[in-house]
Order: structure tokens, then sequence, then C-alpha cells
């Protein structure tokens, strides 16, 4: 069973991107006893970080650029995430799901949003 923590010195490999750097200094400030606050990753660069055995909860990953990072972490997905190596590839959805399987975090969730409906007026 994997422990997953929530403490700085946890990260293996940090991102290279400042934002990213500060995002992840954010979270690990605000993290208190009960209380696993959410990553705002969203349109960040995470590309080479090693994030593995991390519980980032509810993360915020619109956008976020994750190739080449080492997952292996948990939480919650609910928007597009761009996975590309040299160029963008964004999925969402079950295909975003499995690239989570598949890359060594199957414990975070993509969770689906439903489609909105349009009212005529």
């Amino acid at each position: 069973m994997i422990e997953y923590r929530t403490r700085r010195q946890d990260v293996t490999v940090w991102p290279d991107d400042d934002k990213a750097i500060q995002a992840v200094e954010t979270f690990f400030e605000q993290v208190t006893p009960g209380n696993i606050p959410i990553l705002e990753g969203g349109g960040l660069d995470f590309s080479d970080s090693d994030l593995s055995g991390m519980d980032f909860a509810g993360a915020e990953w619109t956008s976020a650029i994750l190739d080449r990072t080492r997952t292996g972490m948990r939480g919650v997905v609910d928007e597009s995430v761009d996975v590309g190596l040299d160029e963008p590839h964004i999925i969402d959805g079950e295909e975003l799901q499995q690239w989570f399987r598949d890359h060594g975090a199957p414990e975070v969730t993509v969770v689906t949003k439903p489609a909105q409906t349009q009212r005529n007026t």
C-alpha cells in the first residue's frame, strides 16, 4: 500500500517552472492537520518533475503540462490536462483516466462534469 504524503521534503524532483514551484510551495504552506488544500496547478508546467507519492487531493490541473512527469500520486481531476511531449496533447475523461493509470497514478480520479444544457430564449 502506498503512503501518500503532503510534506515538501517528500517531493523527489521539483518542477523546473518557477510558477509550478510556487504553486507546490503554496500548497505545502496551506497543509494543516486534517486539511489537504487544493494544489492550484492549472496552466502550469510540471514537466520532468517527480511528484510520486504525493497527495494533491483536489488538485486543479486544468491545462497543466504533465509531460514526462512521474506521478504515482492521488487526487481528483475534473478538467482537461496537457500531457504532450513536444506539442500540446490535451486529454480529458476516460482517456485522461487511462493516462494516469498508464503513468503509475491509478488512484487519481478523473471526474467528468455534466454537459450544460442550452436554454432557448
